[in-house]
């Protein structure tokens, strides 16, 4: 026995009477009996009655049974969609949904936070990003990175808000495997895929690789060489194949390990220009707390990573009103590279010297 519509579902036994056999229904409002659902004669035949509440079917012959009410049972968790928010069925009826509600806005969404319903957490609206590619996304050489993760390209005639000015913290200069350091057997990494972006901030009144007191100047570690093959004019990152360690971001730290028990790198003072990358964030105050720590001064196959897109870089830098390398002389390098038949240009300036020498700091990006 069933009704024709109806959301519970009673399901009864019919027994010691002979089927057919003429039956009443009384059902909750909203709901009406229809009849026998088939025509068996089977004793123990089971039936069923929809109805939106608890009822009981009688039959003529006097005999009542008590039906008992079908009684959904749902999800703990919220389901969601942009209409609202409710409770899915994980009954057979799955298309029972309890609590049905639209959605409780947290506010519109900001710089810092998206718009979500505050009973459910459905996200109504994202997070409004400075850069037209998400903090998750790929970031691509000439990417304006922002300091709420985001990243906008740099191309001729890009103009930027203030806000988005004040919030730039580097330009994407290098993505790919090519200046990942050798294995100790010069064994290359080619699947590792680096992204690497120099800081806004540059410091051009001249820093020190090390001072004349400092222990790293009496031993020189070859541990950080970079050295590439061919003349500077004729470079490209080819010539850094072999070359040992392109990657610059423990450099500092090799140095640490190599002086043992010389080591006096814990003193700012007499590794100036190790000390700005380290501390960037002392320069670069719009700095947010994800992007503080991780810069380093760059190595010289990074460095010249720059230098072969220093033009795009420049041109970034300056339209977010950050220092140019242009015509500044002399960067230093992390790398131990005493090869002055290979520091042919006054770009870059002979590491582990005394000399004072132009420094950009770097980092890895996701």
């Amino acid at each position: 026995m069933y009704s024709a519509h109806g959301t519970k579902e009673f399901r009864l036994k019919a027994r010691k009477f002979a089927w057919p056999f003429a039956v009443t229904a009384m059902v909750a409002a909203g709901a009406f009996f229809i009849g026998c659902s088939n025509g068996s004669t089977s004793e123990d035949e089971t039936v069923a009655i929809q109805s939106t509440n608890t009822g009981a079917v009688t039959v003529t012959s006097s005999t009542t049974i008590d039906a008992a009410s079908h009684q959904h049972t749902f999800a703990a968790t919220w389901s969601s969609d942009v209409t609202g928010h409710w409770y899915a069925a994980t009954c057979d009826h799955t298309t029972e949904k309890k609590n049905f509600a639209a959605h409780t806005s947290s506010g519109s969404a900001t710089r810092e936070s998206a718009e979500v319903c505050t009973v459910c957490g459905y996200e109504i609206a994202p997070r409004i990003y400075l850069g037209s590619k998400k903090p998750a996304q790929e970031k691509a050489v000439g990417d304006i990175v922002f300091n709420d993760g985001s990243a906008t390209p740099y191309s001729a005639g890009l103009t930027l808000t203030d806000d988005q000015k004040n919030a730039a913290i580097a330009i994407i200069f290098y993505v790919g495997s090519r200046l990942n350091s050798d294995a100790p057997d010069r064994t290359p990494d080619n699947v590792t895929i680096r992204t690497l972006g120099v800081g806004l901030k540059h410091n051009q009144t001249g820093l020190k690789w090390c001072t004349p007191d400092a222990n790293a100047s009496f031993y020189g570690t070859g541990r950080i060489s970079c050295i590439p093959s061919g003349e500077w004019s004729a470079l490209t990152l080819d010539a850094f194949d072999g070359s040992g360690d392109k990657n610059g971001s423990d450099n500092f730290e090799t140095v640490a390990s190599f002086l043992g028990i010389n080591n006096d790198t814990e003193v700012e003072a007499k590794y100036p220009a190790f000390y700005f990358a380290k501390n960037y964030k002392d320069t670069a105050t719009n700095l947010t707390a994800s992007y503080e720590a991780g810069w380093y001064l760059p190595s010289f196959a990074e460095f010249y990573a720059i230098e072969l897109n220093r033009a795009m870089v420049d041109a970034a830098s300056a339209l977010c009103g950050g220092s140019q390398f242009g015509t500044f002389h002399g960067y230093l390098t992390s790398s131990s590279c005493s090869d002055d038949t290979v520091i042919t240009s006054a770009r870059v300036a002979k590491s582990m010297g005394y000399a004072a020498g132009s420094v950009c700091a770097i980092r890895e990006f996701n």
